[in-house]
């Protein structure tokens, strides 16, 4: 990849949430359109095989969120899901600084 140096990667043992976290998982009942962005936001998607801990859903039901799916079939893999939530952040927070 040609973007490692401008990466800050930080790799922990463990992870205990100290600031504002969401957890993006399709069993949600939240959807990501709901989500009100904010600097500094952890967002957390777990294994495309397994998906998050379920006992991190059930600790953090308000905090689980999905993007929303048409149809049964569900067609996001983990890097399509990742790219609409990072961009669809981004978008929140560029125009809550436009409109303070």
């Amino acid at each position: 990849m040609d973007y490692w140096s401008d990466l800050d990667l930080e790799l922990h043992d463990s992870w205990v949430p100290s600031q504002r976290f969401f957890l993006f998982t399709k069993k949600a009942k939240n959807s990501v359109f709901d989500l009100d962005f904010q600097p500094g936001d952890n967002l957390v998607f777990g294994p495309e095989s397994r998906g998050l801990p379920e006992e991190w859903l059930e600790a953090h039901p308000e905090q689980c969120y999905a993007l929303p799916q048409v149809g049964p079939v569900r067609s996001q893999n983990l890097s399509n899901a990742v790219s609409a939530v990072v961009y669809l952040g981004l978008r929140h927070l560029e125009k809550s600084q436009k409109n303070p």
